[in-house]
């Protein structure tokens, strides 16, 4: 049922297929994404909660939200930008069921901005943690997809599926070669055309809603400046040691909430 809800969703958004000639002579375009995101309520708040009102609550509110990210490109050079808000109204409800869920999680990095310098073969991350934001740079590492046979038409270009494994989750990214840039959503990269589509866990996580190929703005394609710049290796620790942190509270009971 998933499969076919997928492709039916192509479908819709298939469009008159574009002419492959101007695809391939292109300067550069801006690709939105809608990026969906799974709540998980249920493994913050389920353990907490017994009285019926407050189950009922819980089931009352939605899987999963929907944000934007947007993707700058040239042939040469690449920006994602990620958005954290969300499309759709917050009830109140929700809002403090976010919020909830916070507090009771450890804290995650976020990447903010990627940008990429396929000339020099660098990559600059932007990343927020705990209300900071980070600079890393380091080089574009090759990404090792496996190609399959299986193609589909999102906005009128015929993308081909590409797998890889990331730990336990299995990804299949769906890349249009008509446009010959090795980019896609998020730190998604390394096919032989722009990625429009990317599923994870047989889950849709991103799914391109336009694609515009007029070069962007030079303001839209300029590199990261904002942040501390600092290591991999060094952010790393300052996650790990945050987590820790976090960990220690939430043992002491000194971060234990309450279900509503």
């Amino acid at each position: 049922m998933r499969a076919i809800f997928f492709i039916a969703i192509l479908s819709i958004v298939g469009g008159t297929p574009p002419d492959s000639t101007v695809a391939q002579e292109f300067d550069g375009g801006t690709v939105f994404y809608q990026k969906t995101v799974k709540y998980g309520f249920e493994s913050v708040y389920g353990g907490e909660i017994s009285d019926p009102r407050k189950q009922q609550w819980l089931e009352s509110l939605p899987k999963e939200g929907k944000q934007v990210g947007v993707l700058y490109f040239t042939k040469n050079i690449a920006r994602y930008e990620g958005d954290s808000s969300e499309q759709e109204a917050q009830s109140p409800s929700l809002q403090w069921a976010i919020q909830g869920a916070f507090k009771r999680r450890p804290p995650k990095p976020e990447l903010k901005q990627v940008y990429y310098d396929f000339d020099a073969k660098r990559k600059t991350e932007q990343v927020g943690f705990m209300m900071r934001d980070f600079l890393m740079e380091s080089e574009i590492d090759r990404q090792t997809w496996k190609l399959t046979n299986r193609l589909v038409k999102v906005h009128g270009y015929t993308c081909m599926a590409a797998e890889r494994k990331e730990g336990e989750k299995s990804v299949t990214a769906w890349f249009a070669s008509e446009i010959p840039v090795h980019v896609g959503p998020d730190r998604y990269f390394g096919l032989p055309g722009l990625i429009l589509v990317v599923e994870v866990d047989g889950e849709t996580v991103y799914m391109a809603t336009s694609v515009t190929l007029v070069r962007p703005e030079d303001d839209s394609l300029a590199e990261l400046e904002d942040g501390k710049k600092i290591s991999e290796s060094e952010f790393d620790k300052i996650v790990e040691e945050k987590v820790l942190e976090f960990n220690e509270i939430m043992k002491s009971g000194k971060g234990n909430g309450s279900g509503k």
